[in-house]
């Protein structure tokens, strides 16, 4: 990797934080994605190790086109909080009043009904 190019890298990691690392990682990772795919696993990490990165601004490009990491893991915690409800209501559904214990699997409670 050139000095100007390391030299952008750090600007930015010092702008958007650690998070934008690991998404000049996975741009590395997805440059590289057709060579990588031809390799076996040990091979893959002499590929690694070894290769001098010649990369350009489309490193930055690369990284940039990925989502932000912290809003997509707030989305998916809202999404996983949202599912967990309406999973609440469908085995209190499922369960019947004088059951306790919660339903183990949807599926097999639904069939158990019918």
């Amino acid at each position: 990797m050139d000095f100007e190019l390391t030299c952008r890298i750090w600007d930015i990691l010092f702008l958007e934080g650690e998070d934008y690392l690991f998404k000049i990682s996975l741009a590395i990772l997805k440059i590289s994605e057709r060579d990588l795919l031809a390799l076996e696993f040990e091979e893959i990490m002499l590929y690694l190790k070894n290769k001098t990165l010649t990369l350009d601004n489309s490193l930055i490009k690369v990284a940039d086109s990925f989502p932000d990491l912290n809003t997509s893991f707030k989305e998916i915690d809202k999404k996983y909080e949202e599912e967990k409800k309406n999973m609440n209501m469908v085995e209190s559904w499922i369960r019947k009043d004088n059951d306790p214990k919660p339903v183990d699997n949807y599926y097999s409670a639904v069939i158990s009904r019918t």
